[in-house]
């Protein structure tokens, strides 16, 4: 159910859309700020 909430969130803000059943990601950027996503976090490779 936490999944079904969490994506009906990210539709309304218009960070993603679900396209004939594929979560499409509309805003890359936007995304990572309200995931307060940190690149640094991963290794060199995977940046």
């Amino acid at each position: 159910m936490h999944v079904i909430r969490a994506v009906k969130t990210l539709r309304t803000d218009g960070l993603v859309r679900l396209d004939d059943r594929q979560l499409v990601i509309q805003n890359w950027r936007r995304l990572y700020d309200a995931a307060e996503f940190d690149p640094t976090y991963l290794p060199g490779e995977l940046r």
